[in-house]
């Protein structure tokens, strides 16, 4: 067969068009090229100009993608949006592509439109004249070049991207610098972008069709004879396998791989290195359909798999992609999976379009009326006749069935104390959810009706886990639901939250506990099916049982082992707690009242809630010498709670911050706080005037905490209820990243090039040493005084003795312009000096940085 009646016309038997030879005239003449109108035209000199145009495009074009990568937009959701769409029509060309070769029956306009996107998608070389490069047009050289294209492009890019990492290119042409990993997710987005257009090249030598004699040949080369296995077919077919390995089962084995480890790569500690690296999977969907990205794949090598597998059934491939395009768009109208709203409308109508043009051009398909396809296409649409009314029968039985025997819908319900525990429920179903898929009930998510709340624990509810904090037991609606899960032989869980332990209750004060309700209340309770004794019984049951712990205060390793030994008690599996990986630095930090467990868990939630955001390490400083050690601290989350600014560790960490250099931006989130009035601010002075005697420094770190303060609570303060439901947490953190703003090339990297201290002198080297140390001795000093201020105490007093001397730098001799001065820290056992640290480590920071300064200009 021919691929056109312009290829091949009629005449006498082995005649072609102009410029045509070979069998089923599939190759021009030497010196000829592909007119696109089914002859072949003779090579003139200026032919060479849409491949030279090609050389200089492709280069072009990795370039402007790296300088693109490395540049950072200022509106993020706005780069996805048209990542995004571009993404997706670039899909549907290659779908009209695959569409294209079926046998439709096309003319005019839509003919040459369905052609150009046929060309245009599958890279076809003919277009850019390559045969005029080529001593004779063979089909195997021009499908190796076409296999080739990505891989030159992806070399071609590397090759850039480690050119624009040179220090010399870098002072011409100031772009920021791309990762790695941020190279390898750009060509995975290229890569996936392309699927089906791989895919479909890979696939070319096994696409064969019948011919009048009983052979076969190639439908894209029909003068290449199939399964000849002596002739250019085996060439072709080796090329393909090669392709097949080497774009969709690769493509797919690591989609495959980085969606089903990326639970546990997040778990390890790995979460932001996963999100840089496989960008292309991940990033453009909402963090709950993360897996997305792997169905999308899917589709696509459906879409590519259908045209090629199916020659000979040109019936079934139109029913077949029907139902996978369906299948796609049910997929995301019902999950919504693309980040923004305009990414999910676009997805749906450009899905439902080509739907409608399969539709449309049913009636223009030219079959042949075999009985084999025939009684093919009847056997599947009675199947799938059948296949419906089994359908709906078995809906009707599994909902007869769910009507008398409801499903455990919760594997775990959270029962907690909201005032004392609201925050810290939200962070265990948070981190639960880490782990398993099961849902997990927390009221402010999941509960409409309160009636509804005892039926929930009794018929849909696995395992019931009560948060232990004081009075716990003194809430009526605890009370009901702990009484009904004992009534109805669901597990208890007792967790216990509190520092010290929890103070079981006696009888005597189970029967005082109960005596605080009203009739009222208990006549709720009654009406629900729980009575008192009830109640009682089930209190002096649940402390017979053990106790987990739950170490509000503890590290971030030690309650992650928590979360583990919780699931495990529900007994939903057994995981390993991974530690938590130290980051190289922390773009943004979130400060708290540590003496505050609720405040505690509220930045825990932040921490989850604002990583997921940012895609940064985020750090919640325990002291004043994790804020100042920690390195990168571009912007501070300050979450105000009751008494936060009076908490001595609150104020040491907030000055700590504020005198980093660079001084990183403060952003407060009201979480439940009552902003002061002037005379909480003349409270502060006047008690570091009663102070003084005992701590000199106290009155000068007074007024810079209280600037600090002034400067926190003059910007308007974002709300945010940890215990509210998750979407209004959604609604609100939207608010705080607006609030806080996007980060920065410089917010993301460390401030101090690693590679340059490297090349530092020794001298440089025991400096940062050297100050490292002042810097902690003083840090250390900044909370006894602030102890001393807010305790009343005669704390302040500083061990240490600061003498700074003037050390010449041992630089060139004759290059006095570099001379800087050195800090040395000498320690004193004689005496305690009481020192002013804030105008000390001001000073020894500047003067500390101005030395670097110059060693580094002088080359080290």
């Amino acid at each position: 067969f021919c691929r056109s009646v312009d290829e091949c016309p009629s005449g006498m038997l082995g005649s072609c068009a102009a410029g045509r030879q070979g069998v089923a005239c599939n190759e021009c003449l030497p010196g000829y090229y592909e007119s696109g109108l089914g002859s072949c035209n003779r090579c003139e000199d200026y032919d060479i100009l849409p491949a030279l145009a090609v050389v200089i495009f492709v280069p072009l074009v990795a370039l402007s993608l790296v300088f693109v990568e490395g540049t950072h937009s200022h509106s993020r959701h706005a780069t996805i949006t048209v990542v995004v769409i571009a993404g997706q029509l670039v899909a549907a060309l290659q779908a009209l592509s695959a569409i294209q070769q079926l046998p439709y029956s096309l003319s005019g306009k839509l003919a040459d439109l369905m052609s150009f996107f046929s060309m245009l998608t599958l890279f076809d070389l003919d277009m850019i004249k390559i045969s005029c490069f080529m001593v004779n047009d063979d089909p195997v050289t021009k499908y190796a070049a076409q296999l080739c294209i990505f891989p030159v492009f992806a070399l071609f890019t590397r090759i850039l991207h480690r050119a624009a990492g040179l220090r010399c290119v870098q002072s011409y042409c100031p772009w920021n610098r791309v990762s790695l990993d941020q190279l390898i997710s750009m060509l995975g987005s290229i890569l996936m972008a392309l699927f089906i257009l791989m895919t479909l090249m890979s696939l070319q030598a096994f696409q064969c069709k019948n011919n009048p004699d009983g052979t076969s040949a190639m439908l894209v080369h029909p003068g290449i004879t199939c399964w000849d296995f002596s002739g250019k077919h085996l060439w072709m077919m080796c090329l393909s396998l090669a392709a097949i390995l080497a774009y969709p089962v690769a493509f797919l084995s690591l989609a495959c791989w980085a969606v089903f480890k990326y639970r546990t790569i997040v778990r390890a500690g790995h979460g932001m290195t996963a999100l840089s690296r496989y960008r292309f999977l991940f990033d453009r969907f909402r963090a709950d359909c993360y897996a997305f990205g792997l169905v999308i794949t899917c589709r696509n090598l459906c879409v590519a798999l259908i045209p090629s597998l199916l020659v000979a059934q040109p019936a079934l491939q139109v029913l077949l992609m029907g139902a996978v395009l369906l299948f796609g768009v049910l997929c995301s109208a019902g999950q919504l999976p693309w980040r923004t709203r305009a990414a999910n409308i676009s997805d749906i109508a450009i899905s439902v379009l080509i739907q409608i043009l399969i539709v449309g051009l049913g009636p223009l398909m030219q079959l042949n009326k075999d009985e084999m396809n025939v009684a093919l296409l009847e056997e599947l649409l009675f199947a799938m006749v059948i296949l419906l009314l089994v359908a709906a029968c078995v809906c009707l039985v599994f909902a007869i069935y769910r009507r008398f025997i409801p499903p455990s819908k919760f594997a775990m319900f959270l029962s907690h104390h909201k005032a004392a525990a609201g925050a810290l429920a939200r962070y265990v179903k948070m981190k639960v959810n880490m782990h398993i898929t099961s849902s997990v009930f927390l009221d402010s998510d999941n509960l409409q009706e309160l009636d509804q709340l005892f039926e929930i624990v009794r018929s849909s509810t696995v395992n019931v886990v009560v948060l232990l904090t004081p009075k716990v037991l003194h809430r009526m609606w605890i009370a009901g639901e702990l009484a009904s899960a004992f009534a109805y032989s669901v597990p208890i869980r007792p967790v216990d939250c509190v520092s010290g332990g929890w103070l079981c209750p006696t009888d005597s004060e189970i029967e005082t506990t109960l005596e605080v309700w009203t009739a009222e209340q208990k006549q709720s309770l009654l009406v629900c099916g729980v009575s008192v004794d009830l109640i009682k019984e089930a209190y002096r049951a649940i402390l017979q049982l053990p106790f987990l712990n739950m170490p509000r205060f503890g590290s971030d390793s030690k309650k992650a082992e928590a979360i583990v030994q919780i699931i495990s008690g529900c007994r939903l599996g057994n995981f390993n707690p991974i530690q938590p990986r130290a980051a190289s630095s922390y773009p943004i930090a979130i400060v708290c009242n540590h003496s505050d467990a609720e405040a505690v868990s509220t930045a825990d939630i932040l921490q989850i809630l604002l990583q997921r955001e940012y895609g940064v390490d985020i750090l919640i400083p325990e002291s004043s010498d994790d804020a100042w050690m920690a390195k990168g601290i571009a912007k501070v989350s300050v979450v105000l709670s009751t008494d936060t600014l009076l908490e001595a560790g609150f104020a040491s960490t907030m000055v700590a911050l504020s005198l980093r250099s660079p001084r990183p931006s403060f952003f407060a989130v009201n979480c439940g706080f009552e902003f002061p009035d002037a005379a909480f601010f003349a409270m502060i002075e006047e008690r570091c005037e009663q102070t003084q005697q005992d701590a000199p420094d106290a009155m000068h770190f007074g007024k810079v905490l209280t600037d600090l303060y002034k400067e926190v609570l003059m910007h308007l303060a974002k709300p945010f209820v940890a215990h509210a439901s998750q979407a209004l947490q959604n609604q609100q953190l939207r608010e705080i990243r607006t609030n806080m703003g996007q980060l920065t090339h410089d917010d993301v990297m460390e401030r101090v090039d690693s590679q340059q201290l490297k090349r530092l002198s020794p001298q440089v080297s025991a400096a940062d040493e050297t100050t490292r140390m002042a810097v902690s001795s003083m840090q250390r000093g900044f909370t006894a005084a602030f102890a001393g201020l807010a305790m009343r105490d005669s704390g302040g007093h500083y061990g240490a003795k600061l003498a700074f001397r003037s050390v010449r730098y041992a630089g060139k001799e004759d290059d006095s312009d570099h001379d800087c001065d050195l800090l040395e820290l000498e320690t004193s056992s004689q005496g305690r000096l009481p020192m002013s640290p804030s105008a000390d480590l001001v000073a020894l920071v500047r003067a500390f940085q101005k030395c670097k300064k110059a060693m580094m200009e002088a080359g080290g």
